[in-house]
This record gives C-alpha cells, structure tokens and sequence, in this order.
C-alpha cells in the first residue's frame, strides 16, 4: 500500500485551517473580552 500525497495534503490544509480558525476564534475572545461582533457591515459587503 503506498500513501496517496493528495490526500496527505488535503488533510493537511484542512486541519491546518481548522487551527487556525480555533485560534483566530481564541485571539477574538481574548482581545474582544467576549464582546459581540457587529457583523452588519459584513452583511452589507457580502449582498452586493
């Protein structure tokens, strides 16, 4: 059996992207203290 590298790097970027969601997630409560994100503006942005 040998490893396929296209899977090896698909898992690779996808659980890397999973970290780093986890720690954008972690930095985002830690310097907004929990404050709630106004996402309206975003909203606006992504309708056009």
């Amino acid at each position: 059996m040998s490893i396929d590298p296209v899977r090896v790097v698909l898992c690779s970027v996808t659980a890397t992207a999973a970290v780093l969601g986890w720690c954008a997630l972690f930095a985002w409560h830690l310097v907004g203290r929990g404050k709630p994100m106004r996402v309206t503006p975003l909203m606006r942005f992504l309708r056009r």
